[in-house]
């Protein structure tokens, strides 16, 4: 009953297209695989509005990040404008180096060391 009550609270304060992105591996209690598929989903969304299509903190980085990046969260003329542009960038490149990559990489090298039979 408290998962229901919580899933329907999460619902409520995520966007539908993510939670429709996210609600299988949610639903199936694999929270690993749903905050990974988050992560996919912003980094879809990124190079939907940027045009660009690579991946990690060297998309971040193209997109939020520079003297003109590709998405501009604000017009960049106030010194408080540049860091909330650089602090963005800063978060996601956390979220990609943090949480993303450490895990996308260690379940390929966990099946990388499994033995073939």
């Amino acid at each position: 009953m408290l998962g229901i009550i919580l899933m329907e609270h999460i619902k409520q304060h995520i966007e539908e297209r993510l939670w429709n992105f996210i609600k299988r591996s949610y639903n199936s209690e694999d929270y690993k695989n749903a905050i990974l598929d988050s992560i996919q989903f912003v980094g879809d969304i990124i190079r939907d509005k940027s045009g660009l299509d690579n991946d990690g903190n060297q998309l971040v980085g193209s997109a939020f990040g520079g003297s003109s990046p590709k998405i501009k969260l604000n017009k960049l003329k106030t010194e408080s404008e540049k860091n909330v542009q650089k602090g963005i960038e800063s978060i996601l490149r956390g979220i990609y180096s943090a949480y993303r990559n450490p895990r996308s990489h260690s379940k390929s090298m966990i099946l990388n060391k499994m033995p073939l039979r």
